[in-house]
């Protein structure tokens, strides 16, 4: 893959090339969100930090890990909840 830039820029050419191909599903389109939102926050925090020299407060680094802890656990619970349906039929 050839470098694109940001990790918003990466997460952009994703984004277009599932739409590109044509592939409407939702569980592609949630996790495409997941992922924007995810390297937004991260991109966020980069400049955050990169604002203050790096000297970030103790609770800026708590909430920026919780708040992707929490972002990662809700994609994989999207994720099973797809692979594995309680009806045993995706659709």
């Amino acid at each position: 893959m050839r470098h694109l830039g940001s990790p918003l820029d990466v997460v952009k050419h994703e984004v277009v090339s599932t739409v590109l191909a044509g592939d409407g599903d939702a569980l592609h389109a949630h996790l495409s969100g997941a992922a924007i939102q995810i390297a937004a926050a991260d991109y966020i925090f980069y400049l955050y930090g990169s604002a203050w020299e790096w000297r970030i407060p103790t609770a800026a680094i708590n909430g920026w890990l919780t708040a992707t802890v929490v972002q990662v656990v809700s994609v994989v619970l999207v994720t099973t909840r797809y692979l594995f349906p309680k009806d045993g039929f995706r659709g």
